[in-house]
C-alpha cells in the first residue's frame, strides 16, 4: 500500500518544486535582461531644443510669458535644463547650448548675458552658428546699451531726463529693427521705461511744478500707445490708482466734514478711478481682473464714506 501511494507523493512533490522554480527562473531571466541604454547627448539636447522652439516665436509684448508643461517660465526652465545638460556633457554641442542660452536670456531681459552667450558662439570658428551668433550679439548689445542709464541721477530732473533719453533710444532702435525678433523686446523695454516714468512723475507730484497733472496725462497716453500690450489692464490699474490716491489725499488734507472741502474735485477723481477699475473688473482672462474688482469696491467704499461726512 505504501508503494502504491509513493508515486502520488512523488508527483505532488515534483509539482510543488516546479511551481517554486517559476519565480526563481523569472528572477534569473530578469537579471539577464539588459537595461535600456541612456539617451546620447544629442537626443537629450534635441528634446530640450524642441521644447524651447515651441515658445521662441511668442511676441512677449503682446502675450504672456509662456509656461512649460510643469508650469514654469519656459525660458527660465530652458536655462536650468541647459545648465544640467552641460554639467553632464561638458564637451558636447557647446555652441548649440550657448546659442539657445542667448535666446532664452534675451527673452528674460538679460541682454548683456545674452550678448555674451552669442559672443562665445561667434568665437568658435568651427561652428556653423558663428556668423548668426555674431549678428545676434551685436543686436542685443545695442538693445542693452539703449536701456542703460547715463551717469548718476542724484537729482529728480536728471533722473527724468535719463528716462526720456532711454525712451528716445528705444524708439529709434525699434524703428530700425523692423521685423527682427528683437523688435518685440525693444517695444517691451520701452513699455517698462514708460511705467517707470509715470511712477516717477506721480510719486514726486508734490515737488514738481505742475503737480500730478503730468503723471495723469502720461499714464493716460500709455493706454493708447500700448493698447496692443498684454499689460494694458495693468496700465489701467495704474491710472485708476493714481486717481484714487489723489482722492484719498484730498480727503485727508481737507477733511470732508469741514468747510473748504472740494466735493466736485473729489468726485471727479472718484469717477475717473471707478471707470478704470470697472473696465479691469470686466476683463475676462486677464490676471488683473480680481484686483480691478477689489479696487472698485475700495473706491465705492471711499465715496460712500466721504459722501456721508460731507453732508
Amino acid at each position: 500500500m505504501s508503494s502504491a501511494r509513493f508515486p502520488k507523493r512523488a508527483r505532488r512533490t515534483t509539482g510543488a518544486a516546479s511551481w517554486l522554480s517559476i519565480p526563481l527562473l523569472a528572477c534569473l531571466a530578469c537579471s539577464r535582461i539588459e537595461s535600456p541604454p541612456e539617451a546620447p547627448p544629442y537626443e537629450t539636447l534635441l528634446t530640450l531644443l524642441a521644447d524651447f522652439r515651441r515658445f521662441a516665436g511668442v511676441d512677449l509684448y503682446r502675450y504672456e510669458i509662456p509656461l512649460d508643461m510643469t508650469g514654469q517660465n519656459a525660458f527660465r526652465a530652458t536655462l536650468e535644463r541647459l545648465d544640467s545638460f552641460q554639467e553632464e556633457n561638458p564637451d558636447a554641442y557647446g555652441d548649440v547650448a550657448d546659442f539657445t542660452r542667448g535666446e532664452a536670456r534675451a527673452r528674460l531681459g538679460d541682454f548683456r548675458g545674452a550678448a555674451d552667450a552669442f559672443q562665445r558662439v561667434a568665437a568658435r570658428s568651427d561652428s556653423t552658428l558663428a556668423a548668426t551668433a555674431l549678428e545676434r550679439a551685436e543686436g542685443l548689445a545695442r538693445l542693452n546699451e539703449a536701456v542703460q542709464s547715463e551717469g548718476s541721477a542724484d537729482r529728480l530732473a536728471d533722473y527724468l531726463r535719463d528716462l526720456e533719453r532711454k525712451q528716445q533710444r528705444l524708439d529709434a532702435l525699434f524703428d530700425s529693427l523692423g521685423e527682427s525678433p528683437d523688435a518685440a523686446l525693444a517695444r517691451r523695454e520701452r513699455e517698462r521705461v514708460d511705467v517707470e516714468y509715470a511712477l516717477a512723475l506721480f510719486r514726486n507730484r508734490y515737488v514738481l511744478e505742475k503737480g500730478a497733472a503730468p503723471a495723469l496725462d502720461f499714464a493716460a497716453s500709455m493706454l493708447e500707445r500700448h493698447a496692443a500690450s498684454r499689460l494694458i489692464y495693468a496700465h489701467r490699474l495704474m491710472l485708476g490708482r493714481f486717481h484714487l490716491e489723489l482722492a484719498h489725499d484730498l480727503a485727508d488734507l481737507t477733511p470732508p466734514d469741514r468747510l473748504g472741502f472740494d466735493a466736485a474735485l473729489f468726485f471727479n477723481l472718484i469717477d475717473a478711478a471707478r471707470k478704470q477699475f470697472f473696465l479691469v473688473s470686466q476683463a475676462d482672462g486677464y490676471a488683473e481682473k480680481p484686483e480691478g474688482a477689489a479696487l472698485l469696491d475700495a473706491t465705492e467704499s471711499l465715496a460712500r464714506k466721504v459722501r456721508n461726512l460731507s453732508r
